[in-house]
Formats: structure tokens, C-alpha cells, sequence
């Protein structure tokens, strides 16, 4: 996982969290990141079935944005949360 995959993979997860897109064509985007960027990462796993299982609305077995935003929300706030900057000296 580069430094610039991470960031832009943030950006990705931000920008659905917010609302701004929460296409499925989108979220293909983001798996197509996450799958080539992120294999063996702490959260590969249930990124990529929370990714596969997403459509627009739900239905059965299937999850939906509010489902999508909340687990990308743990993501963003554990695993790819910025590391604390050093205190100045």
C-alpha cells in the first residue's frame, strides 16, 4: 500500500460518506483500488464484501448507502485514520 493509494483511497471513501457519489460505478472504482492497492491489508476482507454486496437501495442481501457509509466510516476513523503528527518541540 503506497502513501498515494492510501490517500486517494480516503479521498474515495470521503467522498461516499458525504454523499457526493454514491454510484454503484463509484464504488467499482473503488473496489478496483482496493483489490489492486490493498490485498493482505487489515481490512481487504470486509471491504471487499461490503463493496460486492452494495447496490443503490438495498434489497435482499444486499446492503445499501447508509449500510455502505457507516462501515466505510470505521475505515476511515481506524485503519486509514491519519496517524497522530508529532507534538512540536
Amino acid at each position: 500500500m503506497t502513501a498515494d493509494a492510501r490517500r486517494l483511497l480516503r479521498e474515495m471513501l470521503e467522498r461516499f460518506v458525504r454523499g457526493d457519489d454514491q454510484s454503484l460505478r463509484f464504488t467499482n472504482e473503488i473496489e478496483i483500488l482496493v483489490r489492486t492497492q490493498f490485498k493482505g491489508a487489515e481490512f481487504y476482507e470486509e471491504l471487499s464484501y461490503d463493496l460486492a454486496t452494495y447496490s443503490p437501495g438495498g434489497g435482499d442481501h444486499l446492503i445499501d448507502e447508509k449500510k455502505l457509509a457507516r462501515e466505510f466510516s470505521f475505515i476511515l476513523a481506524g485503519p486509514l485514520a491519519d496517524p497522530p503528527e508529532d507534538p512540536p518541540n
